[in-house]
């Protein structure tokens, strides 16, 4: 029996003893290889056995604790994201246009700014610049030169929040991505690593 066609309703026939028999025979065989699904049908029989316990016998403890678990709510497994899993390369800042003295006669850009940096997995250079002058819309250009010939994808995790704003390069590492003003930490996936140019805002 296919996982998908595996419906609440099914087990819970099945639980109840209603299934027809070449359905149930069917279903025995898919939970022979399906312990997760095994283990659904147990917790349905329990509560059932629970619920046709005769109401003028007080239940016993063991029936009232197998009940409170069934309906104690699970604490759902959600995976980590990538970029906590991988092992993280820490890239260097070798040149920020911010800190740059500006020359006599000009005057001093304020709207965007330049950013390079170095790793032993890739280098990345980015520009980054308002889209309006209202300074709420962003825009990141930039390219990712890798050390040695894999695929690689830039990421903007927004800090504090769950925005996360991706650009895949395309064959000669340039990307562009445009996200809202804020503070982001940046980080390139390269394979099984993750290189972390470390935090930037947007404002």
């Amino acid at each position: 029996m296919a996982r998908s066609k595996l419906t609440f309703e099914t087990l819970l026939m099945h639980a109840a003893g209603e299934l027809p028999g070449e359905r149930a025979a069917e279903l025995e065989q898919h939970l022979a290889a399906s312990p997760q699904d095994a283990a659904r049908l147990a917790h349905l029989r329990e509560l059932i056995a629970a619920m046709r316990t005769d109401d003028s016998v007080a239940p016993s403890r063991q029936i009232l604790e197998r009940a409170y678990a069934l309906f104690k709510p699970r604490r759902l497994e959600v995976a980590a994201p990538w970029w906590e899993t991988l092992a993280r390369v820490v890239a260097a800042c070798v040149f920020d246009s911010r800190l740059q003295p500006t020359l006599a006669g000009f005057r001093g850009g304020d709207d965007g700014f330049q950013l390079a940096y170095e790793s032993q997995v890739a280098d990345v250079d980015l520009q980054c610049e308002p889209t309006a002058a209202s300074h709420d819309v962003w825009r990141v250009m930039g390219q990712i030169t890798l050390k040695q010939e894999r695929p690689a994808q830039l990421t903007l995790v927004a800090r504090g929040e769950a925005q996360i704003v991706q650009a895949e390069p395309d064959e000669f590492g340039v990307f562009t991505l445009q996200t809202s003003a804020g503070a982001y930490e940046i980080l390139v996936r390269v394979g099984d690593q993750v290189v972390t140019l470390g935090q930037i805002e947007l404002s």
